[in-house]
C-alpha cells in the first residue's frame, strides 16, 4: 500500500509539472476545443442589436496611445468604421474566438493576442 501511495503521489507531481510547464498551450487547447462549434454560416433571425446602418455612433471616450479619443472619425477608412467593444477579450474564451474568427473573415489583424 505505501508503494502505491508513493507511486500515485510522484504521478501526481509529475503531472502537475508537466501542466505548470505547458500551461499556455493547454489553454489555448482547451479554448479552441470549447469555441469549435460556435458559431453559424447564416445569421437567419430577426434580432440586430446594434445601431442601424448609417446611424450616428453614441459617444465613446477612449484612451489610444495615451491620448484621450472622443471622436472615431480620425480612424475611418474610405469604407467606414467597425467599432469593436468588450471587456472579455483578454479572458473570455468565447470573446477571444469570436474577435479571432471576425479579423479573420475580414483581413485584418487579429488584436486579441496582444493582451
Amino acid at each position: 500500500m505505501k508503494k502505491f501511495a508513493i507511486g500515485t503521489l510522484i504521478t501526481l507531481l509529475v503531472l502537475a509539472v508537466f501542466v505548470f510547464i505547458f500551461r499556455e498551450p493547454l489553454k489555448q487547447k482547451l479554448y479552441d476545443a470549447a469555441t469549435a462549434d460556435m458559431f453559424v454560416e447564416e445569421d437567419s433571425d430577426d434580432f440586430d442589436p446594434g445601431p442601424r446602418i448609417g446611424s450616428r455612433f453614441p459617444g465613446v471616450t477612449a484612451l489610444y496611445d495615451g491620448e484621450q479619443i472622443k471622436l472615431i472619425d480620425s480612424f475611418a477608412g474610405p469604407r467606414g468604421t467597425v467599432f469593436m467593444a468588450s471587456r472579455s477579450f483578454d479572458w473570455c474564451p468565447y470573446c477571444m474566438a469570436a474577435q479571432t474568427q471576425w479579423c479573420r473573415l475580414s483581413k485584418l489583424p487579429d488584436l486579441s493576442r496582444k493582451w
